[in-house]
């Protein structure tokens, strides 16, 4: 193999290398920024008189609220309700997770959509067709 071929190929790892630290960076700004948003909205934009307050808060920071709300929620089930650990939570699509608050009741529940969560091969579409199907009796949470 050329030296050049050899080059481009060691760019290349490098370059793949990258995108893994990045990526493992970014995940955890996501759980870090869900968790500060998560205690902003518990203990000082708790009270439902507060929302309005909360909306202005988030746009001075350039946050939508769907996107605010989205983090709070996943972060306040998983973690906060039901105990797991950001390790236990690693690898698994914040979409998915998301989703699976509105059907989740108890911690014996989370795990076995923890399992099926974690099947990369399952887009969002079909994990919330599964979710629908093993939870067909339970009311969507008010999430």
């Amino acid at each position: 193999m050329s030296s050049k071929i050899q080059q481009i190929i060691k760019e290349i790892k490098s370059t793949q290398t990258d995108k893994d630290t990045l990526s493992k960076k970014q995940t955890n700004l996501f759980w870090k920024e869900s968790a500060l948003l998560h205690k902003l909205k518990e203990e000082i934009f708790s009270n439902p008189n507060e929302t309005k307050k909360w909306k202005t808060f988030l746009e001075e920071l350039s946050i939508p609220l769907d996107t605010a709300d989205f983090k709070v929620s996943i972060y306040k089930k998983w973690v906060q309700d039901l105990g797991f650990s950001l390790t236990e939570l690693k690898g698994i699509h914040t979409k998915k997770l998301h989703t699976a608050v509105h059907f989740i009741k108890s911690k014996k529940d989370a795990k076995r959509v923890l399992v099926k969560a974690r099947v990369r091969s399952l887009n969002a579409r079909e994990f919330t067709t599964w979710l629908k199907h093993q939870f067909k009796k339970t009311k969507p949470h008010p999430y």
